[in-house]
């Protein structure tokens, strides 16, 4: 519990056993946070009491705090969680005014990337098709943090659901009947079909960028590639 050194504890008799964890203020809102854990340990007449500071989250980094603050992103959307990360973004799920959305935000400031994300918000506010995520006109923003890193990112509707690709490993042990096959390809089809007549090409379709909704519904997603097909 310190100094380097970790412990394995293992009890081999009945016993209480209760936790206290509390984040620490200055992390609030955070997805890493610190906390002060509190291990009670009782057996018989015998109690041992351990303190440990450890870090809670998907991402320990501080690196990626910088992101965000405790006021929320323009000081409107509060992060909940950070979902996904790539070399292009972070995907972070947000609340906004008590609504659940995602906030895709560009990991690197170069002009290449920003253009590439500016561009792939044009196309989603182009776009008004149900197995595609929808954007607000003021969805896109540029911002600095506080450490005044320049940031930019938009913000796009929370689809509820899973990818394909862990659709797939889930059903690693049961192969995917053929009539549900048949079915997903159509609606993938028809998302392209929509795409293809408004003259764009996604030029990414893979698994894990199609999401299966809980009601069986498909969404193709991330259209950071996506080209117009005079760019072609």
């Amino acid at each position: 519990f310190g100094g380097g050194v970790s412990a394995v504890v293992r009890l081999r008799t009945t016993g209480n056993v209760s936790f206290n964890v509390s984040p620490a203020a200055n992390f609030a809102g955070s997805i890493t946070r610190r906390a002060t854990v509190k291990i009670i340990v009782k057996i018989g007449e015998n109690v041992r009491v351990f303190r440990k500071a450890i870090s809670i989250g998907k991402n320990s980094s501080r690196k990626s705090n910088s992101i965000y603050h405790t006021r929320g992103i323009k000081e409107r959307y509060k992060v909940i969680n950070l979902v996904n990360k790539t070399d292009f973004s972070y995907i972070f799920e947000v609340d906004d005014c008590g609504i659940i959305k995602i906030f895709k935000i560009l990991r690197k400031k170069h002009s290449k990337f920003i253009n590439l994300l500016q561009r792939e918000f044009e196309v989603l506010s182009l776009l008004n098709h149900p197995g595609i995520p929808r954007v607000q006109p003021d969805g896109y923003l540029s911002w600095k943090d506080e450490t005044n890193k320049e940031l930019h990112g938009f913000v796009m509707d929370k689809v509820d659901g899973i990818n394909l690709e862990e659709r797939l490993n889930q059903q690693s042990q049961q192969a995917i009947t053929e009539e549900r096959a048949i079915d997903w390809l159509k609606q993938l089809l028809n998302i392209l079909d929509y795409i293809h007549q408004q003259g764009y090409i996604h030029r990414d379709i893979k698994p894990s960028n199609i999401i299966l909704k809980n009601n069986g519904q498909i969404v193709l997603i991330d259209f950071n590639t996506c080209r117009a097909v005079s760019e072609t």
